[in-house]
């Protein structure tokens, strides 16, 4: 089972997703249209981090800056697909207008629920396993936290 957590800055994890706003400017120093990233909505990269940094891959995802629920859904479906072998991944998509965190969170759910009552044992703890972790980073968590309390 996918444990879903918020935090305002991210962990130390084995894939970082992070939303680029279509037409935006991209990060500094990173080779995006190498890789085939076209800064329009849709579009992805997946690109290896060095030692320093906080995760080992960072997934850039195209989207609108006012992108709606179902649109995020879909970009964080995509990002998650991209890393499915990766067990740990942060979710930063602070460069949005209004990120949904309710939309984001239920697409986590839904693109990393396996159906595996019927497989064998060994098939069930194999390396396919995916996302087990996973923190959706939002400056609104301190926020959401608050008002559980």
């Amino acid at each position: 089972m996918v444990t879903v957590q918020l935090s305002t800055s991210s962990p130390v994890v084995d894939a970082l997703m992070v939303a680029l706003p279509a037409g935006g400017d991209l990060p500094e120093g990173v080779p995006l249209e190498a890789l085939g990233y076209k800064n329009e909505k849709g579009s992805g990269a997946v690109v290896p981090c060095g030692p320093e940094a906080k995760s080992t891959l960072t997934v850039y995802v195209g989207i609108d800056a006012e992108a709606e629920a179902e649109a995020q859904r879909r970009a964080v479906a995509a990002g998650l697909r991209a890393v499915a072998k990766s067990t740990r991944v942060a979710i930063d998509f602070g460069a949005l207008a209004e990120p949904d965190l309710g939309a984001i969170a239920s697409a986590v759910h839904l693109t990393t629920y396996r159906f595996d009552a019927y497989r064998n044992k060994s098939a069930k703890s194999g390396a396919d396993l995916g996302p087990q972790k996973i923190t959706i980073v939002s400056s609104d968590a301190r926020k959401a936290s608050a008002k559980k309390s």
